[in-house]
């Protein structure tokens, strides 16, 4: 399997990312009350902390920017490294790499290289187990897989490439390459997927690992969504209803529990 990136973005209407007249909201709060779960054909998927652990990619790519500031200064590597896990922590990415420089009475000017360094990084990284086990499960099943993601499109691409993502899906959407609007809770970057897929809106499934923005896009659309309940961004009884997902799971090993595929899947990976 080779998956397609999008390059030139399905042309939208710009109340498809907003919110979208009619009653869907109604529609699947009804669903979930009732019980009722259309048959699913295919499924699109977040990728940070939905498909594979996030901080990996970050300490591949800190250990790069340690690596180029340490043969610049002398200092060393590892030292740089700890650093840098030490302030992403206690302050997150937003000025990590300013934050550093300012430490060690270094030129500030140096965190413009030590971003671009940070980007262009592709550590080797690897899925989730139960991810590697679901996706090969839903592929010998011959149900569709996307995946729609958020931030700046070069480092997405490189974790993308650092997990071989495009082995492993159908399509992948960066929805940095879709303008303004084109990123979550909007809907552009899930009827980009669904496009590139030929799947129904009523016939797919999202899943991800932020409630705060992911499970919005999906019901406007009267997709089915689920939350997978770890590494969560947000708290789902902070979230106005329409931001719910329609189901809770713990692993991706978990779907089958509450979808209902158009073809079973294999226990034995699922």
């Amino acid at each position: 399997m080779t998956a397609t990136s999008q390059s030139n973005p399905i042309p939208r209407s710009t109340d498809r990312v907003g919110t979208k007249q009619g009653s869907i909201h109604d529609r699947d709060l009804y669903r979930r009350r009732t019980g009722d779960r259309p048959v699913v054909e295919s499924v699109i998927f977040d990728l940070d902390d939905t498909l594979y652990n996030e901080m990996t990619f970050v300490i591949g790519a800190f250990t790069e920017v340690a690596v180029f500031l340490a043969q610049r200064t002398g200092l060393e590597a590892k030292t740089l490294l700890d650093h840098l896990l030490m302030i992403e922590r206690r302050d997150g990415r937003g000025q990590v790499f300013e934050t550093l420089l300012a430490s060690y009475s270094l030129n500030p000017k140096w965190a413009k290289a030590m971003l671009a360094t940070y980007r262009s990084a592709v550590p080797p990284l690897s899925f989730f187990a139960d991810t590697t086990a679901l996706l090969t499960s839903l592929s010998a099943a011959g149900i569709p897989t996307a995946v729609v993601t958020d931030g700046y499109g070069l480092v997405q691409a490189n974790k993308a490439a650092g997990l071989h993502l495009d082995t492993h899906v159908d399509a992948i959407v960066y929805t940095d390459s879709l303008g303004h609007g084109g990123a979550k809770p909007g809907t552009a970057g899930f009827e980009t997927a669904l496009a590139m897929i030929g799947s129904e809106e009523s016939t797919s499934a999202y899943v991800g690992n932020d409630v705060t923005k992911d499970f919005i896009g999906p019901r406007q659309l009267g997709m089915q969504s689920v939350l997978i309940n770890r590494k969560t961004i947000g708290r789902v009884e902070d979230q106005p209803a329409f931001a719910h997902p329609d189901h809770i799971v713990p692993t991706l090993s978990d779907l089958p529990r509450v979808l209902k595929f158009k073809s079973p899947l294999d226990r034995r990976t699922a």
